[in-house]
């Protein structure tokens, strides 16, 4: 299995977040291998930088770990976690956080100014993003108008 492409990371995209998570979206399989896919090619946010990373168990994708360049300045823009998650067996428990400190630390060696992410309300992650050293900056709020 090639493990970089979004074939291979939308089913663990799907499976982090299952209805009832705050970030659950209802994509279908599909969409979510195009979400992937766009993200991969540098469509999303901006380009992906080299200290995103995969965990593996064996040819498995456990965790992922996708930093892109943003256009802006910190901490609206710059370098940006868009996507971290795991798969959600509890053995893999600690498998985003890891991926994290790695990508802080290449970040720190790359003398990349931040590192930015958004954190949804209710998203239990939050607890690991600040005892990993991110602090909250701001809110927001997001009215999704009928179509």
């Amino acid at each position: 299995m090639e493990r970089n492409n979004a074939e291979a990371l939308a089913p663990l995209l799907l499976a982090a977040y299952p209805p009832g998570h705050p970030d659950h979206f209802g994509w279908t399989p599909e969409e979510a291998r195009q979400e992937i896919a766009r993200i991969l090619a540098g469509e999303v946010l901006g380009p992906l930088l080299p200290c995103s990373g995969l965990a593996l168990d064996g040819e498995a994708v456990a965790g992922v770990c996708l930093i892109t360049l943003r256009e802006g300045s910190p901490p609206h823009g710059g370098p940006w976690v868009i996507e971290v998650y795991r798969h959600r067996a509890s053995r893999y428990a600690g498998a985003g956080a890891a991926l994290l400190r790695r990508a802080l630390w290449l970040a720190t060696q790359a003398k990349l100014p931040a590192l930015s992410l958004v954190v949804s309300d209710g998203n239990p992650a939050r607890r690991v993003y600040e005892r990993l050293g991110f602090r909250h900056v701001g809110s927001s709020r997001t009215l999704e108008l009928p179509t």
